[in-house]
């Protein structure tokens, strides 16, 4: 048997987002964790939240640090990146999805523009 080493590249930085709110009228979002895996111009994010998991990967963000980069996006384009397009599920599903991560988006945002969730 042959054993497989792995090794993390880049900067870890995770945290976790309490009492985060959704859209007006929507009440509050169970805690999200984060993960953000900065590899000098470019990184990962994985985002976990009520048993749920997405990630996405952004291969060029110029001079700047993951945290930075993921803080100058808004709520759309973010959730959309972690969406992504390779599952399939009904429209209605998608939707649902949609909207859910566009309040995550939005939460990790606020957190790494130094706010409030």
């Amino acid at each position: 048997m042959t054993a497989v080493a792995a090794e993390i590249t880049g900067k870890l930085d995770a945290f976790v987002i309490h009492d985060a709110m959704r859209a007006p009228g929507r009440g509050r979002i169970d805690p999200i964790t984060v993960i953000l895996r900065d590899q000098k111009g470019r990184g990962q994010v994985i985002v976990e939240c009520y048993g749920s998991a997405w990630s996405c990967y952004f291969g060029s963000i110029g001079g700047e640090t993951l945290r930075g980069f993921v803080g100058g996006c808004d709520e759309y384009y973010l959730a959309g990146k972690l969406q992504g397009f390779g599952r399939k599920m009904s429209n209605k599903a998608r939707k649902l999805e949609e909207s859910y991560l566009q309040d995550i988006a939005r939460a990790i945002i606020g957190v790494l523009k130094g706010g409030a969730a």
